[in-house]
């Protein structure tokens, strides 16, 4: 489990690099060291921007999530599945929603938020409620 929570910090570090990535291919580079007040956004830069918002909504869910499978020593099955299916489905949400391809983005997203749903079923089954 820690191995697919350090997956997801390293999908959030890596979403982060593609809004400037957008936007430096944009604008001339010499303004792109300077304070960033008149850059031009492309509309997939925008998209990349939204989506990196979008993952900063769910990863906070996820994470927390992650941490408490843990500390409960909830390693496989329903935990870890549903994991893997929310890190795969925020992968393949990125390019969807930068493309603007706007029905397979909304399944992927809610495929996602199955992931976390599994996850959190998984992590309440397993702790004892007072």
């Amino acid at each position: 489990m820690l191995y697919l929570v350090l997956l997801g910090l390293l999908l959030a570090l890596v979403q982060s690099f593609i809004p400037a990535a957008f936007k430096a291919r944009a604008n001339d580079p010499a303004k792109i060291s300077g304070p960033q007040d008149d850059l031009v956004w492309t509309p997939q830069g925008d998209r990349a921007q939204r989506a990196l918002r979008n993952l900063h909504e769910t990863l906070p869910i996820f994470l927390t999530l992650g941490v408490l499978a843990i500390v409960f020593r909830l390693d496989g099955g329903t935990v870890f599945w549903g994991a893997l299916i929310y890190l795969i489905a925020r992968v393949i949400y990125i390019p969807l929603f930068i493309s603007g391809v706007s029905n397979f983005r909304s399944i992927a997203y809610l495929v996602s938020l199955l992931g976390l749903a599994m996850m959190a079923y998984a992590v309440l089954t397993a702790t004892p409620l007072p």
